[in-house]
């Protein structure tokens, strides 16, 4: 069922490109609402919170076999699955240790990747900490 939701979800998107003429600079807007579309239709299918349960199940068979390059890309997926899901605590703290075991065991290659994204997270929290300032004063 999760193979035929994504059919239809890549349909929908390739219909919305196919079928939206866009000129010059907007198709930069239009590709930007397309992503958006996909990301919120997965959303809304539940896809994400899905794949949290598989990845914890990766990792334990990654920390089991002492795969530690695997170990790093599974801990940033948690973050983008739980940043997706707008749990920004947990995707922080996926991100942060991803960044740690990678700077642990010298395995630099999802570096950058962890690096911005954890920027990312960190700013959507500062932004949501000084909206609530403001709210309650």
């Amino acid at each position: 069922s999760s193979l035929v939701r994504s059919i239809l979800i890549c349909a929908l998107a390739f219909a919305l490109a196919a079928l939206w003429p866009t000129p010059g600079f907007l198709l930069l807007l239009k590709l930007l609402a397309i992503t958006l579309l996909i990301g919120i239709a997965f959303l809304l299918l539940g896809e994400f919170s899905a794949a949290e349960p598989l990845l914890n199940q990766a990792m334990e068979i990654a920390e089991k076999d002492k795969l530690i390059h695997q170990q790093i890309r599974t801990l940033y997926y948690l973050g983008d699955v739980n940043r997706r899901s707008a749990d920004y605590n947990a995707a922080l703290d996926s991100y942060r240790q991803a960044r740690e075991l990678a700077l642990e065991t010298g395995d630099m290659e999802m570096l950058p990747a962890i690096l911005g994204d954890e920027g990312v997270i960190m700013y959507l929290i500062g932004l949501l900490l000084f909206n609530r300032r403001f709210e309650t004063v």
